[in-house]
């Protein structure tokens, strides 16, 4: 019988054998052999009609085999390659493939054998003895016209090596691409491979969208896995063995897109560089290059949040993205890590740095879709001296529920230097360029938004222009600057329509600070504070804050501090009966050099002024306007007016007051005045009280008791204050302690025991009384009758007791009371007291009988000066209207001295109808000096006590020796 055909081992197929060769003249000369499959075939290829190598090709089951071996000593150097097409994958799960070595640059082996399985994966093994490249291709249609190649390029592999290749499928996390390698050297020993390359075009997406990936990997170990995936926004890198255990490639660069031609990689100046190029937006070609050095693991992720997580990295770092999400890039500058995790998550507004060592430098350039942190629709930012755990957050106040912003806040967890910027859509987002001076600028009112900052050193910098609030940790001090504006939240977290804007700079920051414009908690006194706390002293601090209302009406502050101590606290609050409207504290005994502040519709004063100012002007819009120099602490109350002023005593100025604020009933109670000048401690009161009985006090403290101290002049004028419709107080040489009273009635009558007149005065009834009885109708603080008028002015000792009116304290004086006017003319004293009283009542007197019987008012008179000199000029009150004793240049002394007068006494055995004596009762002494006068409203009309009509000098109070 006939024998059967020996059937086609590839139906429609063929097998040829393909060579290449560098001649002379470097042109590359190519043949192609069709063959029989297991026919050993002579190849010449340099085209000398000798053969340089027999060649062999094998058809397994699901592989080929190509087994090349030269014919001479030595063969030249070329490229032998099989291409077997198998359309109706007989042997092959593909339609053909295309492998052998290529050394048309290198030295031909000596033996080469390789066999190539192709296809969901394509495997490669290759055994030779020196170190040609091998190369592979699996691919449908015809070798002419390839579809959906796979190409592979081993170059120098060991001389045994297996290769395989899965991108057959789209590369997920839960089911990644993978490529694997294994390489033996000539004792058997591991052995890697320099360089892979690949390109597999499998017309299905292979990584994301892209339908063609390639790759190439330098510094190849044996033993590798390396499994690769893309989804969502993450790209994953990882090597391993087979077992599991990490492997580590020197370099990997794995892409995808529509042709291996269109694949980027992340490149910047200085390239290569690490990292994520990726191009992912609806309508566009899909391109993804991912590049890694000493590669084990790298995930790759771009969009709204960005991350890189490396086990190593070496070299610049970048990460060049669009989305439809997101287009942006990160990049850093950086020396080998042993790892990286970087993550920028531009919702959150933070950005995390963690690795082997510092990351040097991260920049981000981010356009985002919708608004991100703090409403950015754009986001720069430029970090250095980024260490090696470092977390850095950018982002809003929490307090803004609805999406609206009232501050930013940035923080470290470690010292970087930090320039930002963030843009809203529509607004542009410019990067501040690096300088030593901090800044932060934030304007977020409606729907636009802007931040610019710039700080060095930063571990955390937080403004709240709403709640008036800026506080940082630096880690060296630096000037700075903050300029914020944002919407004015109501207490739902909804926009009132206004705006809150707080404005700072501070002259070398300290490097902990803390600095607040915000109303203070009932707890701690209520009204509303300016504070400052540092770790440091510095040279200025400036503010101007507006916003919700501080104090009633009050919604704007500004000031400027120099000489700046560690901590401070200035306190306004809202006037009220001895309220201290405006005060200022200083810790740990520190000082201000000087402190400007501004509030309501109140001006800064001009710094380096002659003269300091206090003034509080309450009214529909407030006006505020302080200026104060070496202050060490601070504290004034309109009404009743209480001052204190503690100073650094070289520094102080001449300080002008005034004020105005509202009383109960009737119109606003104002104050006007001058100090010239404080000293280190000062303190000054007066309370006008013009209802009655009516009575004008006020009292001064300069320095210590062990440091006393002097001040040249003070003045002070009221209106309207304490039913006073004007008062007013001045003072000259004032000493350490001084204090003055004048009243209707006995309230400026001491009630020290030693100060009073004797207790017999009290019960006097007298002998052989031509007055009726009693005489003594009542007993006011131990005097015969209640007080018509009191003064006192008391030095407690610290004036001296010199004659010189200069070295006495000179006092004017007036107020507008119920029952009149109290006004003093040049009092001069070191201390004075005294008080006088009509009884309002009086006696038939008639001294002889050739004069009329009259009527004589009884009355009495006491004073005391503590036998210091003393010169009344002039003083009135409405129920003495004038007082005279002593001159300028014959002052009077007193020394407890008291007279009265009750009565008349007979002066003869005859009775009292024929003549009579007044009955004048007198204790201690009194030198009335160069004049006396005191005219006293009596019962009977006003009189001069020291000269009655007829009977003269009746009271008879100089006298006795002091």
């Amino acid at each position: 019988p006939t024998p059967s055909p020996t059937p086609d081992p590839l139906p429609g197929g063929s097998v040829r054998l393909e060579t290449a060769w560098r001649n002379s003249s470097s042109v590359i000369e190519k043949q192609s052999t069709v063959v029989s499959p297991g026919d050993t075939t002579p190849l010449d290829v340099d085209g000398d009609s000798q053969p340089d190598f027999d060649a062999v090709v094998s058809l397994g089951s699901g592989d080929v085999s190509l087994d090349v071996e030269p014919t001479g000593a030595s063969a030249p150097p070329a490229e032998v390659v099989a291409v077997v097409s198998d359309p109706q994958h007989h042997v092959l799960g593909r339609d053909g493939v295309r492998f052998g070595f290529d050394a048309t640059d290198a030295t031909s082996p000596d033996n080469f054998s390789a066999t190539a399985g192709a296809g969901d994966s394509f495997d490669l093994t290759v055994d030779q003895d020196a170190p040609a490249a091998a190369v592979a291709t699996a691919f449908d249609g015809t070798d002419a016209a390839r579809v959906d190649p796979v190409d592979v390029r081993l170059a120098a592999p060991p001389e045994s090596a297996e290769f395989g290749l899965d991108f057959s499928h789209a590369g997920t996390a839960a089911d990644p691409q993978r490529l694997a390698f294994t390489g033996r050297d000539g004792s058997s020993q591991p052995a890697g491979v320099g360089e892979i390359s690949f390109t597999a075009d499998g017309g299905a997406p292979a990584l994301g969208r892209g339908t063609v990936a390639a790759g190439t990997l330098d510094g190849v170990p044996s033993d590798l896995v390396l499994r690769v995936s893309h989804e969502g926004d993450a790209t994953t890198l990882d090597a391993a063995t087979p077992g599991g255990a990490p492997a580590s490639i020197d370099s990997a660069k794995i892409g995808a897109a529509a042709s291996a031609a269109a694949i980027r990689y992340p490149q910047i100046a200085i390239d290569p560089v690490d990292g994520l190029y990726l191009r992912d937006t609806t309508g566009d070609p899909f391109v993804l290059g991912v590049r890694a050095s000493n590669l084990t693991h790298l995930e790759a992720a771009f969009g709204r949040t960005t991350r890189l997580d490396a086990d190593t990295a070496d070299g610049m770092i970048m990460v060049d993205g669009a989305t439809d999400a997101a287009t942006g890039t990160l990049t850093t500058g950086t020396a080998s890590l042993p790892s990286l995790d970087l993550t920028a998550d531009l919702d959150a507004g933070s950005l995390h740095a963690a690795g082997g060592a510092p990351l040097a430098d991260v920049d981000l350039v981010y356009t985002l879709a919708d608004a991100g942190v703090l409403g950015a629709s754009t986001v720069k930012l430029a970090a250095s001296g980024v260490g090696v755990d470092t977390t850095l957050t950018f982002d809003g106040d929490p307090r803004a529920t609805t999406g609206l912003i009232t501050g930013a806040e940035l923080t470290s967890d470690a010292s970087v230097n930090l320039r930002l910027a963030l843009a809203s859509a529509g607004e542009t987002a410019t990067l501040p360029a690096a300088d030593v001076t901090n800044t932060l600028d934030l304007a977020a009112t409606g729907t636009a938004t802007t931040l610019t900052a710039r700080v060095n050193g930063l571990r955390s910098l937080h403004v709240n222009p709403q709640s008036g609030t800026f506080s940082g940790t630096l880690t060296s001090s630096r000037p700075t600057t903050v300029n914020a504006t944002v919407q004015t939240l109501a207490g739902d977290g909804t926009a009132t329509g206004e705006d809150s804007k707080l404005n700072t700079s501070v002259t070398n920051a300290p490097t902990s600070f803390s600095l607040s414009v915000a109303p203070r908690a009932a707890a701690n006194g209520g009204g509303a504070q300016l504070a400052w706390t540092g770790t440091t002293t510095t040279s200025q601090v400036t503010v101007a804050f507006s916003g919700p209302d501080l104090i009633d009406g009050v919604g704007e502050l500004s000031a400027d501090v120099r000489g700046v101590p560690q901590s401070f606290a200035s306190v306004l609050q809202e006037p009220g009966s001895g309220t201290a409207v405006f005060s200022t504290t200083v810790s740990g005994g520190a000082s201000i050099d000087e402190l400007r502040l501004a509030a309501g519709i109140g001006t800064l004063p001009a710094t380096g002024a002659a003269s300091d100012k206090l003034a509080y002007i309450d009214g529909t819009e407030p006006e505020i306007s302080v200026k104060l120099t070496g202050l060490k602490g601070a504290s004034f109350a309109p009404s009743p007016t209480a001052l204190t002023l503690d100073n650094v005593e070289a520094l102080t100025k001449p300080v002008a007051l005034s004020a105005k604020v509202p009383n109960t009933t009737g119109p606003d109670m104002t104050l006007s005045g001058t100090l010239n000048k404080p000293s280190f401690h000062t303190e000054v009161s007066a309370v006008p009280a013009g209802a009655a009985p009516a009575k004008l006090s006020f009292a001064v403290t300069n320095g210590s008791t062990a440091t006393p101290r002097t001040m040249s002049s003070l003045s002070l004028s009221f209106t309207n204050a304490s039913s006073s419709p004007s008062a007013a107080v001045s003072l000259t040489n004032v000493p350490r302690s001084f204090t003055g009273c004048v009243a209707d009635g006995g309230s400026c009558v001491s009630t020290a025991v030693a100060d009073l007149p004797a207790a017999v005065l009290s019960t006097w009834t007298g002998p052989n009384a031509c007055s009726p009885q009693p005489q003594v109708p009542g007993n006011v603080n131990r005097r015969p009758y209640s007080p018509g008028t009191s003064f006192a002015f008391d030095d407690d000792g610290s004036s001296g007791t010199s004659n010189n009116i200069n070295q006495m304290v000179t006092i004017n004086a007036s107020m507008a009371g119920a029952s009149g006017a109290f006004t003093i003319n040049n009092l001069r004293v070191h201390t004075l007291r005294g008080d006088v009283a009509d009884s309002g009542t009086t006696f038939t007197f008639k001294p002889i009988v050739s004069i009329s019987a009259g009527e004589v008012p009884r009355m009495y008179a006491w004073m005391d000066s503590e036998s210091t000199p003393f010169v009344v000029n002039d003083l009135r009150t409405p129920a003495m209207p004038k007082l005279v004793m002593g001159t300028d240049s014959a002052p009077a002394r007193a020394r407890k001295r008291l007279a009265w007068v009750p009565g008349a006494v007979r002066s003869s055995i005859l009775g009292c109808s024929v003549g009579q004596n007044i009955s004048t009762q007198a204790q201690n002494a009194l030198d009335c000096g160069g004049a006396k006068e005191m005219q006293l409203g009596t019962s009977i009309g006003t009189l001069n006590m020291f000269n009655l009509p007829l009977f003269g000098d009746v009271l008879g109070i100089c006298g006795g020796t002091v």
